[in-house]
């Protein structure tokens, strides 16, 4: 495997996005959104716009597909939450998403993580997986797959409240295959005071990798660690000392990773204060070299005011999407 350059990161944050086409740029945009209970009960759990939220509607559920489509100009979208409605012989299925995927349009698919640990019961809160939705005519899923292991308990809570899912993508240019890349999509414990807990998930997630791949055949060079991480480094306590620990990025730094996100994006998360930068983006050094620009974008609706993401949240999320822009190159020149 050829060795990956090192680049410098900065972050570019923006209210409301307005961009031209994401194909005439020649790029790849893709989204990591927590899009908070998406088709099960237990939404408004704290936070602006806290309370007992309904389900989303039909029409909500539309709303926001047109939104990924049309404000995110979206190709490929890692979902955290969602509410599994249904479970075949061979793959969860869950309502809400595929009204989304519907919306989306007929080069539109989606696919539910299918662990052991999977909640039948669609009333139950805790009935949450993660997903891919993504344009076909732009990407390909070549494999998806759980990482799953021993569930063990760090500190007040076990590991994982459920199990990363990989893809493995395929980038398309005029219907030919391009350069890949792996998304690890991640949504670790609740609680930003278990830092103890996501760091050694992040270990564990980092330590069992290539074992993992090679089992489902994959040797893919270009790695991203995406979603919901529930763990923020960069928060202060009045005197200005860190309230958690940073272990977890200090760790996968060593590992050849950089967190596109940092303290200038701000909240990710819309808790009381905004102060909750909870969602991140690990990008190691082989795909670094693939990216438009190593930074990220972040979301966050043109009325921000307490009053405005609350109206917000009622259809979207308690989240704030992270955007990725990928290039699309003329063919795969990494060494897998």
């Amino acid at each position: 495997m050829k060795k990956c350059p090192a680049l410098s990161c900065s972050i570019f944050l923006f209210a409301l996005l307005v961009f031209t086409s994401a194909e005439a740029q020649d790029e790849l945009r893709i989204v990591t959104w927590n899009i908070e209970h998406l088709g099960s009960p237990g939404r408004g759990f704290g936070g602006l716009g806290a309370g007992n939220l309904p389900k989303r509607t039909s029409e909500q559920l539309k709303e926001i597909a047109r939104f990924i489509k049309d404000n995110l100009r979206a190709d490929l979208v890692a979902v955290q939450e969602v509410a599994v409605t249904n479970v075949t012989d061979t793959q969860n299925e869950s309502a809400a998403l595929q009204v989304i995927t519907e919306e989306l349009g007929d080069d539109w698919h989606s696919v539910v993580a299918s662990p052991r640990n999977t909640i039948i019961n669609p009333e139950d809160v805790h009935n949450l997986q993660n997903a891919f939705v993504w344009n076909t005519r732009r990407v390909r899923l070549v494999r998806s797959f759980e990482l799953i292991f021993a569930n063990e308990r760090v500190g007040k809570k076990r590991l994982f409240d459920r199990f990363p899912l990989i893809g493995y993508f395929q980038v398309l240019k005029d219907g030919n295959d391009t350069n890949d890349f792996l998304l690890i999509n991640v949504h670790l414990t609740a609680g930003q005071d278990n830092d103890e807990n996501h760091l050694a998930a992040m270990v564990i997630i980092q330590q069992n990798l290539k074992e993992e791949l090679q089992a489902h055949g994959i040797r893919e060079s270009d790695r991203i660690i995406l979603g919901d991480f529930n763990d923020n480094p960069f928060a202060q306590d009045d005197q200005g000392n860190p309230r958690f620990s940073d272990l977890l990025y200090r760790y996968m730094s060593k590992k050849g990773y950089t967190d596109l996100v940092n303290a200038n994006t701000g909240p990710t998360r819309m808790d009381i204060n905004l102060s909750r930068i909870i969602d991140h983006v690990l990008v190691n050094q082989c795909a670094q070299a693939h990216l438009v620009e190593v930074s990220i974008m972040k979301f966050q609706p043109a009325d921000s005011t307490n009053s405005g993401l609350t109206t917000w949240r009622r259809t979207f999320s308690d989240h704030f999407p992270l955007i990725l822009r990928l290039k699309v190159e003329n063919h795969d020149d990494d060494v897998d």
